[in-house]
């Protein structure tokens, strides 16, 4: 495999933001002839393969676009991992801006572990977002609660920012194709490479931008698919760990409470956001509240919603 770095877009219905999305990319330090973009659309969606072959014409950089009928981001990731030609994958969400220096970082850590190491870049709110912003991940004026350098724990693996060496993605068979969303197939992955001593760190300079504000009941159904995606997680590794990390069993009074005020909580909040100032807090309980129903849903073999 040649030296440099294969990122890695799964996508659908992204062909308003690709644009400016692969923009970003153009314009990246790293030397141009040492990457690729590697663009998987789930679904012959012609808004977004067309953007794609529009800038993959004329781009200075090495763009590849792949059609796949319906079969999921994950599927996607593993598509864009076999189509690999560089010895580095980075896997970039499709709703993040790649900051200048994205790719000249990553690499540059990933030279410091000539062994082979997984990195997790930093994803902030874009600097013109308002501070009062609901994004994808929560609020845009969030606290992040890993330190630069810091090896991380599997659970705190994501593949919205990450760049792992491409054997070992190989090695693996890539990601596990049975996550029924696209949330915890990081984590699995990493919980099966720990026993090949790869390192992880967090590297917050490795950053991208998140720049598409969202509304609190896109969010409320993002934290159910999670809390669902995480009992598979759960059953997949039979680890200890993820109770420890997540509040999933409550007192069944508080959860009753909780039941009872959460209709209020969310006719509250979603006043509030219509008027520009979100009431972050009980957006947080609500959306740890949404977590553990997935999670529950799952638990009792209940179709997620």
């Amino acid at each position: 495999m040649e030296e440099g770095i294969s990122v890695i877009i799964a996508t659908e219905n992204r062909g308003e933001q690709m644009s400016t999305i692969l923009a970003h990319l153009e314009q990246q330090t790293f030397p141009a002839a040492q990457f690729e973009v590697i663009v998987v659309i789930d679904a012959d969606e012609s808004t977004t393969k067309r953007v794609v072959q529009r800038h993959s014409e004329g781009a200075p950089i090495r763009i590849r676009c792949y059609i796949q009928n319906k079969r999921g981001r994950v599927t996607g990731e593993n598509r864009g991992i076999r189509e690999a030609k560089f010895n580095h994958v980075l896997f970039l969400r499709d709703d993040l801006l790649a900051a200048p220096h994205l790719l000249e970082r990553h690499y540059k850590h990933q030279l410091e572990h000539p062994e082979g190491c997984a990195i997790l870049g930093g994803a902030d709110p874009h600097p013109q977002m308002p501070t009062n912003t609901l994004t994808r991940n929560g609020m845009a004026l969030h606290r992040v609660t890993l330190k630069a350098g810091q090896p991380i724990h599997y659970l705190d693996w994501n593949s919205d920012n990450l760049s792992l060496p491409t054997r070992y993605l190989l090695k693996a068979n890539g990601f596990d194709e049975t996550c029924p969303y696209p949330y915890m197939e990081a984590r699995e992955l990493g919980w099966r490479l720990q026993s090949t001593n790869i390192p992880a760190f967090y590297e917050p300079q490795c950053l991208a931008y998140e720049w598409l504000g969202t509304t609190m009941d896109e969010g409320r159904d993002y934290a159910y698919q999670r809390g669902y995606a995480l009992y598979w997680l759960a059953e997949r590794t039979r680890a200890i760990d993820i109770y420890k990390r997540y509040t999933l069993a409550q007192n069944p009074l508080r959860n009753f409470i909780q039941w009872l005020l959460m209709p209020f909580y969310i006719r509250a909040c979603r006043q509030s956001q219509d008027k520009g100032q979100p009431l972050f807090r009980f957006i947080q309980r609500i959306y740890n509240y949404e977590m553990r129903r997935g999670f529950n849903d799952a638990a009792r073999g209940k179709s997620p919603q």
